[in-house]
């Protein structure tokens, strides 16, 4: 898995995978206003996800949880100008990385 953002002027996306046990996606919205982001991931995720946000009005916090069973998420309404962590499954393999750049 990698992450991009169809407009990084907008959107950040950054993931970071503890292998095994779970993989956590940073999503910043630089936007004046809320936006959706629309996540893809190579393999198939199953599990419970939390979503977690910081911004110019709280501190964080956690602003959902829910479960996810398939390769695709849409998030709606991310907070302006915040940062979001949203904290999923991975399972036993790698998602991230596996462009043969990982240790061995």
């Amino acid at each position: 898995m990698c992450a991009t953002s169809a407009n990084v002027d907008l959107l950040g996306a950054y993931a970071v995978e503890h292998v095994g046990d779970r993989l956590m996606v940073v999503l910043i919205n630089k936007d004046v206003g809320t936006t959706t982001a629309q996540l893809s991931f190579a393999a198939s995720l199953n599990g419970a996800r939390t979503l977690y946000c910081f911004d110019a009005n709280s501190e964080v916090t956690q602003v959902g949880t829910d479960t996810i069973n398939g390769t695709t998420l849409t998030l709606e309404n991310l907070p302006a100008r915040s940062a979001n962590l949203l904290v999923l499954p991975t399972g036993a393999s790698t998602l991230v990385f596996a462009n043969g750049f990982e240790l061995p």
